[in-house]
């Protein structure tokens, strides 16, 4: 039976010149397998019909930001259905620790087999997806001050070459973190990281962070002097090696966080909540993966 597929591609992540090159190249794939597809801009178009019923699997042309976008409207409706990911974005973060190749051909191979893996995903207060990470204080005011068009020129170190702007700003925010077997506690520190993926790192304690074990990977960033954070950014998103003195490490499969001045970010998307729960969800969401 010949396969449909819907093609969801966004035309504003990352490059035009390479958004251009690489929808060329899918189309072509696509005609020459003989797979019957239709092609959309925005997740919202598609009829949910096609959806739950029409389609066998959808692929998605864009980065980290199309693909939570994509994932939150998926989990929203209830809609399971698998995909397939050609990255397109600035950073492809979550491409990256799934191990989906940054080539495009060799992601678009990859986005038409026929085998599908179930990837854990965390989810916030039961209705937010992060594909990524949910983060607080320096890192969610980095992320959201950061132009979108820098992201798109250099990608991740476009954080690093911001970070010079907020260093004297940067202070500690009181926080009630909550992890099962360390109890319930009151820190201080300048930013938490709550990861549920990251691009395989060799060295320290992100050599244990897996993508597809059912856990949060836990990090509270405690010095807010200039010096100790920059060198903190530097190991986690340049060289990408065990973090300096300072940081605190857990794992689970709940984390909750309360603060009532620290900005909180899901996937760089900034939330009004004040007070999180995060959990593991490991059922619903399946990919295309090498």
């Amino acid at each position: 039976m010949k396969k449909r597929v819907v093609v969801l591609a966004n035309k504003h992540a990352g490059t035009k010149l390479r958004f251009f090159w690489v929808n060329r190249i899918l189309r072509k794939k696509l005609k020459k397998e003989k797979i019957d597809f239709i092609k959309y801009s925005k997740i919202e178009e598609v009829p949910e019909k096609e959806l739950r019923k029409n389609t066998d699997y959808m692929i998605i042309m864009g980065g980290d930001g199309t693909l939570n976008f994509v994932a939150n409207y998926l989990y929203k409706l209830k809609i399971k259905i698998p995909l397939g990911i050609i990255p397109v974005g600035s950073s492809n973060v979550f491409a990256q620790a799934v191990g989906i190749p940054l080539a495009a051909r060799r992601a678009i191979k990859v986005a038409l087999k026929k085998e599908t893996k179930l990837v854990p995903v965390g989810i916030v207060n039961n209705e937010k997806v992060f594909l990524v990470a949910a983060t607080t204080g320096v890192h969610s005011d980095l992320m959201a001050q950061t132009p979108r068009k820098v992201k798109m020129a250099i990608g991740q170190i476009a954080y690093f070459f911001r970070l010079p702007l907020h260093l004297m700003r940067i202070k500690k925010h009181k926080y009630d973190l909550e992890i099962p077997g360390q109890g319930k506690v009151q820190v201080k520190a300048s930013a938490i990281f709550i990861i549920n993926s990251l691009p395989k790192i060799y060295r320290g304690v992100f050599k244990r962070i897996s993508s597809f074990e059912p856990k949060l990977y836990t990090l509270l960033v405690e010095s807010a002097r200039p010096v100790e954070v920059v060198k903190t950014f530097n190991a986690m998103y340049i060289q990408r090696h065990n973090p300096v003195k300072g940081v605190r490490y857990f794992e689970s499969s709940v984390v909750r966080l309360e603060s009532k001045k620290a900005p909180l970010s899901v996937d760089g998307e900034l939330i009004k909540a004040k007070k999180i729960e995060a959990v593991i969800n490991n059922n619903f969401f399946q990919f295309k993966l090498p």
